[in-house]
Order: C-alpha cells, then structure tokens, then sequence
C-alpha cells in the first residue's frame, strides 16, 4: 500500500502531557483499542489544518471569494448558498502560500483523505539503496516533534551525500514542480530535498509525523 506522511495533530491547551501518552498508547495499540486510543487521542488534539491560520469559509472574504470563483468556473454558483452553509468553517488551505510544507509531491489531488499538507512518501521506495533501509522502515512510524527532527535531519544526511555522489547543486528549490525527467539523477536528488525539507519545515513548527497508507 502507498505510503504518504502527514504532520501530526497538536495537543489542545492543557492537554500536553496526556497527548504525549496516547501517543504512545496509539503507537503500541493494535485492533479494537487503536481505534478507542484514536478517539481519545482526537479528542484531545487539534489537526493540523485547524492550526496553520488558513482563510475560513463564512469568516474571512478571502475564503469565500475562493469559493465563488471556484463555483463560477465550474458552472455551479447557483449552489453557493447551500455551500457557504455546509462548508461555513471550512479551512481552504489553497489559499496559503507555497512551501516546503505543502509539497509539490503530493497525491491529494487524487485522495478523498489526504489534504494539501501530504507528501507522497511512497516516492521514496524507489531510492531505498541511497536512504537505507533502517531509515526507510522509519518513514513509517509515527513521530513525535523532536524525533521528526532528526529524521529530518539524516534524511538532509541522506540528501546531500546523493547530491554529492552525483554532482548535483547542494541547494535546491523544492517548492515548485520540478523539470527533471522521470527516472533521471536530477528528480532522485529533488525527490530526496523535497522530503527532508518537508520534514524540516513540520518539525520545526512543533509538529510530529502522522503515516497513512
């Protein structure tokens, strides 16, 4: 099954230490428990989309100017109404700024449950000889903050020493779609960036790794 990463939800004010627990409950859980450890663990965190600060439909014009245009383009603005009222609340991350954090390696175009915020890790697969496979099966945990980090950090290890191997620029833009062709050194080593700068930018806001298949 495809592996994509997400960050991890946050502890609500108040909530820390018990979030940090159920983190390790949920870790170990297996079955029937997972899933009541996941309830308790939701209950308590906020996701990660409701913490970036992203334009809400029915609070910020901007928000909803995004979804009349969108409307508009489509052909439905007649629905506009009933839509401000299903979707009042909503956070349009479209309309945040290009990042790190919001990879151009991204399958959530093509997913009911994935938000702009993924990166499709499953990418990875195909340079196991250059990551290792420690640090492979790794990507597939859950993390905390601090262990985020430095997972980040050797995947930036593992970056630059392929960029090194194969004479490529240490210093590269991952925040737009790359024109490397497929299968080329070139895409490998930004394939190799945009993964360790994703996992940068959500650590260092204080965000843990979440895993989906």
């Amino acid at each position: 099954m495809a592996l994509d990463w997400e960050p991890l939800a946050t502890p609500k004010r108040g909530y820390e230490r018990e979030f940090v627990e159920l983190f390790h409950a949920l870790v170990k859980a297996t079955g029937a428990r997972r899933d009541r450890v996941m309830r308790w663990f939701t209950n308590i965190s906020d996701p990660p989309f409701a913490t970036l600060g992203a334009p809400r439909i029915g609070h910020d014009p901007a928000a909803d100017d995004w979804l009349r245009a969108r409307l508009e383009k489509t052909g439905r603005i007649a629905e506009l109404p009933r839509l401000v009222i299903e979707m009042r609340g909503d956070h349009v991350l479209e309309l945040l700024p290009p990042s790190d954090g919001f990879p151009v390696y991204s399958d959530h175009l093509a997913s009911d449950y994935l938000d702009r915020y993924s990166f499709h890790a499953e990418l990875l697969a195909e340079h196991r000889n250059a990551i290792g496979e420690d640090l492979w099966q790794r990507g597939h945990q859950m993390m905390l903050p601090d262990d985020h980090k430095a997972f980040a950090e050797q995947l930036f290890d593992v970056a630059i020493r392929f960029a090194d191997e194969h004479t490529l620029p240490s210093e590269v833009e991952t925040i737009r779609e790359p024109v490397f062709p497929e299968g080329s050194v070139e895409r490998s080593g930004h394939i190799l960036f945009a993964a360790a700068k994703w996992c940068w930018y959500w650590s260092e806001r204080g965000y843990g790794l979440a895993v989906s298949y």
